[in-house]
């Protein structure tokens, strides 16, 4: 099921690829960057069950949400739109307690999406970005427990954290909107306020989590398989990049 997928997924970014060349003989594009928060809106399977299991262990879990922070380079021309991304992703929650065990949660990837322009007005962005994302997660869990330096030094490898490593390559597709504003016109050629909503599914994993020499057997893995809200800006300043594709 996830190959049909993956494949129908491949043709559509294929075939709007040709779409986009075709419009590139012709339009110019522009080039920008942008700024999005990414926020996951359905119940997470994967997510809630780390927490359970966390819990069980008397381990503090991280926080209900994972959210995100996404940097991206905004291409675009009258009929196009594709963006190449930075995720930062965190669901963590700040304590500082002494001897309380407790787990973090952090994510990192790359990522690329692009599609058609449904709707192209004076006001309005509407499109379909499709795309994927290779992410890597990191979980810590300490307690920052106090202790004589004497002891450190005989025990150190008690004190420390334990770092765990996962990872995916997820492919996503939904709905995006642009909202074309007027802000600052002597300082930017464009500034939208976007939104996306898109589903994203992981087509490869890399299983059970692993640190530096052991590989944890059971602790459920993250699959981040739901519906994502995106919310931010976009911008292009005045005398940056413009050209034509011939």
């Amino acid at each position: 099921m996830k190959s049909r997928i993956l494949l129908i997924v491949l043709f559509l970014i294929a075939y709007s690829s040709v779409n986009a060349q075709t419009d590139s003989t012709s339009k110019k594009y522009t080039s920008g960057f942008a700024i999005f928060a990414e926020f996951g809106v359905l119940s997470n399977s994967s997510f809630t069950e780390m927490r359970r299991q966390l819990k069980l262990q008397g381990v503090e879990p991280f926080g209900s949400l994972m959210s995100s922070i996404v940097l991206a380079r905004r291409m675009e021309s009258s009929r196009w739109i594709s963006e190449s991304r930075l995720i930062l992703s965190n669901s963590s929650t700040p304590n500082d307690d002494v001897d309380v065990r407790r787990a973090s949660l952090w994510g990192i990837g790359l990522g690329a999406n692009g599609g058609p322009k449904l709707v192209n007005t004076s006001k309005w962005n509407v499109f379909i970005p499709i795309g994927f994302d290779i992410m890597a997660y990191k979980m810590g869990i300490k307690s920052n427990p106090s202790a004589s330096l004497a002891k450190l030094l005989l025990n150190t490898g008690s004190y420390q954290a334990v770092k765990l490593y996962s990872g995916s390559l997820d492919v996503n597709g939904g709905v995006g909107v642009d909202y074309k504003t007027s802000f600052m016109p002597k300082h930017y050629d464009q500034f939208y306020i976007s939104g996306k909503v898109s589903y994203h599914l992981p087509i490869v994993r890399s299983g059970q989590w692993r640190g530096e020499n052991v590989q944890v057997n059971d602790l459920e893995s993250f699959k981040a398989n739901q519906l994502y809200v995106s919310i931010g800006l976009v911008m292009v300043p005045k005398n940056m990049h413009k050209w034509g594709m011939h």
